[in-house]
């Protein structure tokens, strides 16, 4: 058992250490400078820094740079489509050792009892995890999600050692026209960190959006936004993740201009397991930064103490007597490799081992009874003198165009492959509830393909060149638990089971891309355009908070205006 009195001892250099790094250049964030010394161990924390040769083990580090451990501010786990567990493995083989999470995609799904699911374990991960409340579940009235999250159902959690505040608050309308629900969640976790998502929101809005206690936000994607922001008293999370790359411009103002960088601090978002392994997740933040003409140390800094004192971490984020022995060794201080990672005194070693059976959560999936004309748009054929609405996609992008094409005009576009059939179905309550639509820019020529990842209320989405092979892709999906899947002429050609709230897999990492890489491939055979991700393409295609047009499980949805389309 850990005492106090046993690490003064070892610190006083009268007990013997549980682990003394030797000849360590160790960067110091609270003085900005390289220090020359030996860390010594107890129990998981450091006794002290200085000469130490008195331990049970000892490695001599030969000068190589030790950090803090890295901390992601805010994340979304379920992006990487690993488990909770899993995932915190790949994080720490990168030198992260604190994340801090939004699980909002699984309470989206699974309501207060997936985030039970998640709490239940976040102890026992690689590294430590912590959790702000989703804020807005569901992201809209406009769709239908599996379990709303309360107000009244987030007070069970609020002791909860691991939760911290409350998650992004997306809906920075419900702020500032005051919706009842929006102010019970902010009022019951007034004086805890409160999360911000208010992309482009400056002058009077801003001022309004902050005073109701929101405290930091990621969706800043220029140096003028994140700088106002910060002028404003709000901590920028600056992003570097999958789809949204903002590290450089801001960090590159930040120096132009001088900026004092104790309210800036990182994070991913979303970020995919391929991409976390090709670049990093912080430690890429580190590489992108020192590329931009910032001190190393200072970038150290900002990947660990700012983000450890906004959010109220007492024992992380710093290399002194007392803190944690979360610690990484860097060969240097340009491309950040890492030497090795050391959680709580241990040595890490990444265990790509699946999720156990009694982790996985029950079938998510639940369909009414479907057949193909279900899927149909018009089930007694296209209205000729009708215009119809079309999600039209932007090559490279997640924005859409909203457009048009006349009832005549369909079937002939269908065919020469302009065109294709997109449903949304409601998949938590098997209400029977079907979203029916039209999207061109796709791409795929032959067939069909879903998915149940379509954001953020995850109903199972469509698309395809004809509702026989549609219809196969949603009654494999239900089989399967949800996940991806690729249909031709009948028959699935591709699938891959993400059984865990139809968002997650259960397999090892390795598996999993594998099988994902052999999926995409089929994608591109398929006919769709290489310029975009298959399936993170589709799973966007459902989220109505993104202009201009989308389409739920109500149907098809003007986002610009706000309201469902009523067709003409």
């Amino acid at each position: 058992m850990e005492t106090i009195e046993s690490r003064v001892d070892v610190a006083l250099g009268k007990e013997v250490a549980d682990l003394i790094l030797k000849n360590c250049q160790i960067v110091n964030v609270f003085t900005g400078k390289l220090v020359r010394a030996d860390i010594s161990i107890k129990s998981g924390r450091i006794a002290g820094i200085g000469k130490y040769d008195l331990g049970t083990e000892i490695i001599d580090l030969n000068g190589g740079y030790v950090s803090p451990g890295l901390i992601n501010t805010h994340l979304h786990t379920e992006s990487s489509m690993l488990a909770p567990e899993i995932y915190c493995q790949e994080e720490a083989a990168q030198g992260t050792t604190t994340i801090i999470c939004d699980p909002h995609e699984m309470v989206n799904v699974g309501g207060k009892d997936a985030l039970k699911w998640f709490l239940s374990k976040s102890d026992s991960f690689a590294i430590n995890c912590f959790v702000q409340l989703p804020s807005c579940v569901p992201a809209t009235n406009f769709e239908t999600n599996g379990c709303p999250f309360t107000s009244e159902e987030m007070k069970e959690f609020l002791s909860h050692p691991n939760v911290l505040g409350l998650g992004e608050m997306m809906n920075y309308p419900g702020v500032l026209f005051k919706d009842s629900e929006v102010m019970a969640k902010l009022k019951l976790l007034d004086g805890r960190i409160i999360d911000g998502h208010a992309p482009g929101l400056s002058g009077p809005q801003l001022q309004g959006y902050l005073t109701a206690g929101i405290m930091t936000d990621h969706e800043s994607t220029t140096f003028a936004e994140a700088k106002e922001k910060v002028e404003n008293g709000q901590a920028v999370l600056i992003r570097q993740g999958s789809s949204c790359h903002n590290a450089y411009d801001i960090i590159k103002g930040i120096l132009e201009e001088n900026l004092d960088t104790d309210t800036f601090t990182f994070c991913t978002d979303d970020c995919q397991l391929a991409d976390l392994r090709k670049h990093g997740t912080i430690r890429n933040h580190l590489k992108i930064a020192v590329s931009a003409g910032m001190d190393p140390v200072r970038a150290v800094k900002m990947a660990t103490l700012n983000a450890a004192r906004l959010f109220r971490l007492r024992s992380v984020g710093g290399i002194a007597p007392g803190y944690k022995a979360d610690l990484v060794v860097f060969k240097d201080l340009k491309d950040f490799e890492i030497d090795s990672v050391f959680v709580a005194g241990k040595k890490f070693q990444r265990q790509s081992l699946p999720l156990e059976p009694s982790r996985i959560p029950p079938n998510s999936v639940h369909l009414p009874p479907l057949t193909a004309a279900d899927l149909e748009v018009e089930k007694d054929g296209w209205k000729s003198d009708r215009i119809y609405p079309v999600v039209g996609l932007i090559g490279g992008q997640i924005l859409t165009e909203h457009k048009t094409v006349k009832g005549s005009e369909v079937e002939t576009r269908i065919k020469a492959g302009e065109l294709l059939r997109i449903a949304v179905i409601e998949r938590h309550h098997a209400s029977g509830q079907i979203g029916r639509g039209l999207m061109s820019g796709y791409g795929l020529k032959e067939g069909a393909i879903g998915t149940t990842v379509a954001h953020d209320s995850h109903n199972l989405i469509l698309a395809g060149t004809n509702t026989e092979d549609m219809l196969v892709a949603a009654k494999e999906l239900e089989k399967i638990g949800g996940g991806y899947v690729l249909v031709k002429d009948g028959v699935v050609i591709g699938r891959m089971a993400l059984p865990v709230y139809g968002l997650m897999t259960a397999k090892a990492p390795d598996e999993f891309l594998t099988e994902l890489q052999s999926l995409l491939d089929l994608t591109i055979s398929a006919g769709i355009s290489t310029s975009h991700d298959a399936f993170l393409t589709l799973s966007f295609i459902a989220l109505p908070v993104i202009p201009s047009i989308r389409l739920t499980d109500k149907g098809m949805f003007d986002v610009d205006k706000f309201e469902l389309i009523q067709t003409a």
